[in-house]
């Protein structure tokens, strides 16, 4: 982190102060680019910007030009019991993963080339200072991240239970069956309600320190030009008690600056580490819960096909026998 001790004892014998104040604010407030990250983010931002028109255009086309059948959003699902009746009076409610994974993908995309192109933004001098505005865009692509997996494990979870083969499911399933459906319907609609409402929690939390820092340095950069103007004043004419008196204003008014500042730029990274902290705990917290069920429910898929396979070979060797 800047210092400002640091950054006072390094101003050499003779130069403008004030200028070489700003000039070194400016290059710690910047992250500068080689040539070939430049050209891999430009890359990466072109195809991210293609695969979130593709992505509205899927999820628009429907409403530009009506199918046959027209498609649904939302459905409701009975659990069977033996007897192929509803086990459960209350439905499983199964969004559509098609439509799902899609808005998932175009949030992605979209936030992924929005947090790209400010941060090529931000490799120009004094840019990061004011970059604020690639906060929201983080926000959402941990937001899509989680939405994809939670909608990943929404439609695994349902499938296999509704529609999966009965017989496996009393062995691999069985626990998960006699979940009631509303706890099911809670968790799948609570989980990325609470995740939205964290994820904006955070960018407001992080967005109202970052404001007023961003303020701070304006005002600094704006009193850094009117004392290096009155610095090189001075050099010409010394004895101007007036440009002096001015002199010592700004120099009084950057110190408060400086006082004010640091400390909040400490909350800020405070804060921005404990949003990041909560965005990894939602995708932890996602990834495994997802990959947990489609591994059940492949071990449950091969299951099924060896039954499959063996009932076969079985019907066909008694065949065989009886001829």
């Amino acid at each position: 982190m800047l210092r400002v001790e640091s950054l006072l004892s390094s101003i050499p014998v003779g130069a403008d102060p004030y200028d070489y104040i700003k000039h070194s604010i400016l290059k710690w407030g910047s992250v500068p680019l080689c040539r070939a990250a430049l050209v891999s983010l430009v890359v990466i931002l072109i195809l991210h910007a293609f695969i979130a028109a593709t992505c509205l255009l899927l999820l628009t086309l429907p409403c530009i030009r009506p199918l046959k059948p027209s498609p649904w959003y939302l459905r409701k699902l009975y659990i069977e019991d033996h007897s192929s009746g509803k086990a459960h009076q209350v439905p499983l409610y199964f969004a559509n993963a098609g439509v799902l994974l899609t808005t998932s993908q175009l949030l992605s995309s979209a936030s992924t080339s929005a947090f790209i192109w400010f941060d090529i933004g931000a490799a120009l001098p004094g840019e990061h200072l004011f970059g604020s505005r690639a906060l929201p865009a983080v926000g959402l692509m941990n937001l899509a991240e989680t939405f994809a997996y939670w909608s990943l494990s929404h439609c695994f979870l349902v499938i296999t239970i509704c529609h999966g083969n009965k017989k496996q499911q009393e062995k691999s399933m069985a626990s998960i069956r006699h979940i009631p459906p509303q706890l099911i319907n809670f968790i799948f609609t609570f989980v990325p309600i609470a995740a939205m409402v964290i994820t904006i929690f955070v960018i407001a939390w992080v967005t109202q320190v970052t404001s007023e820092i961003q303020s701070y340095t304006k005002q600094g950069l704006t009193a850094l030009d009117q004392g290096s103007s009155i610095w090189k004043q001075l050099q010409v004419t010394p004895q101007s008690l007036e440009a002096q008196a001015q002199l010592r204003g700004i120099t009084m008014q950057l110190a408060s600056l400086f006082h004010n500042a640091f400390p909040r730029l400490e909350v800020a990274f405070y804060r921005f580490r404990l949003g990041e902290c909560l965005f990894l705990s939602f995708e932890s917290i996602s990834c495994p819960t997802s990959r947990k069920i489609a591994l059940g429910i492949t071990h449950e898929a091969r299951s099924w096909a060896h039954i499959q396979i063996r009932s076969r070979y079985l019907s066909l060797r008694s065949g065989y026998s009886s001829i």
